[in-house]
């Protein structure tokens, strides 16, 4: 399953796929980046980006997700894509 491509009309190249690929592994780094969004958000407070309780909010979120990912350390593209999902970004 992609998460793109709804713009082309035939496949992509197989050879493409297996270099695109990285899911597996990006979500070993998922905690790491978590972590990492937590202190962004809390750094754009400093600089007005966000609203403390905006920060509240993303920090809250992003811990959820943190737990979801040391429950399944596996992962899935489903996993990867939930989050923006949930922000709304996506239907």
């Amino acid at each position: 399953m992609a998460l793109w491509g709804g713009r082309f009309t035939q496949a992509a190249d197989q050879r493409f796929k297996q270099f695109n690929d990285s899911l597996r592994f990006d979500y070993r780094l998922a905690e790491q980046d978590i972590v990492g969004s937590v202190a962004w958000s809390k750094a754009l407070v400093t600089v007005g980006v966000l609203t403390a309780d905006e920060q509240r909010q993303l920090e809250e979120a992003l811990n959820v997700l943190l737990e979801e990912v040391r429950a399944n350390p596996q992962g899935s593209r489903e996993s990867a894509a939930n989050p923006a999902k949930r922000c709304g970004r996506y239907p």
